[in-house]
């Protein structure tokens, strides 16, 4: 007995047709992936323009600004990075840098936070503002901080000895030779690098170098600056800003 088995066409499965009706299929589905294709680009299109609009304009440093520097326009550079957690917290303008005090050095093409720069207020009133060299170390102080300046020297009887604080914070005893120049003093600006502005844009010459500005009533500048040359004046906190 002789078996005939059908052909997928005859059988309702797919397959492929010939002649004008096959054409005709071809056709169709060379239309269809050609869309899918076109809606492929599209979708990668968008997905890369949906990336370059989500990043964030910010300021960095322009070069490596030392702790302490009055920020000035050249000093910054603005670049676009991705957009983050972090982008929020950090300056995106010039005008919200320029004239503040940095807090921290900064290096070359670092993003610049807000809390990386603090702006000095002005002299108080009825004061002014000299330039001392410290035997304490200006490092470990910030502009706009109040101190009391205290020397070896200087002090006219009883009523310029100046009682030290102990190691728990109370007054302690008075130390024989401690006098008080200034109880109330604040700091404008610590030592600058020659050829630098200080954030009271004074630029850094030699005969500044090391030295630090305070603002003082008229009667302790002048005490200050009457000390003998190289009389040793410390800083000390007093937890004001």
């Amino acid at each position: 007995m002789k078996l005939t088995l059908p052909s997928l066409s005859s059988a309702g499965l797919p397959g492929r047709r010939s002649g004008l009706e096959g054409r005709r299929q071809t056709v169709h589905f060379r239309r269809l992936a050609a869309c899918l294709c076109a809606g492929l680009a599209v979708f990668c299109v968008l997905q890369t323009l949906g990336g370059a609009s989500s990043r964030t304009p910010v300021l960095t440093a322009a070069r490596r600004v030392e702790r302490g520097t009055r920020i000035s326009p050249e000093m910054l550079h603005t670049e676009s990075i991705p957009t983050s957690g972090l982008t929020g917290k950090l300056l995106s303008r010039p005008d919200e840098a320029v004239g503040m005090t940095t807090l921290t050095d900064l290096e070359s093409g670092q993003p610049i936070a807000g809390t990386a720069l603090t702006r000095v207020p002005p002299p108080p009133v009825g004061t002014t503002t000299v330039r001392l060299s410290l035997s304490s170390a200006p490092e470990s102080m910030l502009p706009g901080q109040h101190v009391r300046l205290v020397s070896s020297t200087g002090c006219d009887g009883k009523s310029g000895q100046e009682g030290l604080q102990t190691g728990d914070g109370k007054e302690g005893a008075q130390s024989q030779g401690a006098c008080a120049i200034a109880r109330e003093a604040t700091i404008m600006a610590l030592p600058q690098t020659k050829g630098k502005p200080d954030p009271l844009g004074t630029v850094g010459k030699d005969s500044d170098s090391g030295m630090t500005a305070f603002a003082l009533k008229p009667d302790d500048a002048i005490k200050a600056l009457s000390l003998p040359e190289g009389a040793p004046i410390i800083a000390v906190a007093t937890g004001g800003s």
